[in-house]
């Protein structure tokens, strides 16, 4: 590994895979993780956290920009997922190494489950520039699509032998889709749910999804909630909108009964409320752009 790339990872490892996909047993403990939250030079650019031997979560330092997206690679026996590329910055493929860090992570799967590097789909879950900004470092990687897809109605995307379901979340954005995944039972839900302001722009179509998700959670087996951004404290603060330092953060991970909350709390607000809508682990509020 050269400089640059051991300069850009933090990794909290739990084991590869050898041999093949895993038989993963979700993890429903807390997150063994200390995320990085700026204000710290020695801190990489990229902190790379293993969720399981084919499931990682990648997080933007703060420092570069104050939305600190998490972005999520995904392996299956075919191909690897990479849920959203990272929040704009000025020079970015210099500042924020995506490219190199996800081609590091590849081939160091590939080489522990002794499989060739598998292509990539670039994926997202939302239309804002901190969930698309890195696409441009993958534009010339071989063996790589990056995937506009806006699904109407929920859809598969195989990975092999790992199929993820998108599920079309309008409401923040008009390009809102949340993804889950069987494997892991896990819930990607992108801007639409996680601990932080919960911006909205269509609120009807907010409603809808929220709602619409939360059902998809009754049926489906499900340990918890992950979505792009931390934005309030553990005791449930807003940090400042701009704020490039998150000392004592709330967890990334939400509780699928999250879902439920937001929905009632949603149910009798048919109409933008005046004032933010305060729970424990967001806040709800109607922006116009």
């Amino acid at each position: 590994m050269d400089l640059l790339t051991r300069c850009c990872f933090a990794f909290c490892l739990i084991g590869f895979a050898v041999g093949g996909l895993a038989d993963p047993k979700p993890e429903t403990a807390p997150l063994s993780v200390k995320w990085i939250h700026g204000f710290a030079d020695p801190d990489p650019a990229i902190q790379a956290y293993q969720l399981d031997p084919d499931t990682f979560i990648l997080r933007e330092n703060i420092s570069l920009n104050y939305q600190a997206p998490f972005l999520y690679l995904i392996f299956g026996k075919g191909r690897v997922a990479l849920l959203d590329t990272g929040a704009e910055n000025t020079n970015i493929a210099r500042k924020f190494p995506l490219r190199s860090t996800v081609d590091h992570l590849i081939e160091q799967w590939s080489s522990s489950n002794h499989r060739p590097p598998p292509p990539l789909v670039v994926l997202h879950t939302g239309n804002d520039a901190d969930h698309r900004a890195g696409d441009e470092q993958f534009e010339d990687r071989a063996n790589t699509e990056i995937s506009d897809s806006r699904p109407r109605k929920i859809e598969p995307i195989d990975l092999g032998e790992r199929i993820l379901l998108a599920i079309p979340t309008p409401g923040h954005d008009a390009g809102g889709i949340a993804y889950y995944d069987p494997q892991s039972e896990l819930l990607f839900t992108g801007d639409l749910i996680y601990p932080g302001r919960l911006t909205v722009q269509d609120w009807s179509a907010y409603r809808s999804s929220v709602a619409r998700l939360a059902k998809f959670a009754d049926s489906h087996r499900l340990q918890r909630l992950l979505g792009s951004h931390i934005e309030l404290t553990s005791k449930g603060k807003e940090y400042p909108e701009t704020s490039s330092y998150h000392p004592d953060e709330h967890v990334l991970e939400l509780e699928p009964a999250e879902l439920h909350n937001l929905q009632e709390a949603l149910k009798t607000l048919r109409k933008p409320p005046k004032e933010p809508v305060v729970l424990d682990s967001f806040h709800v509020m109607r922006i116009k752009r």
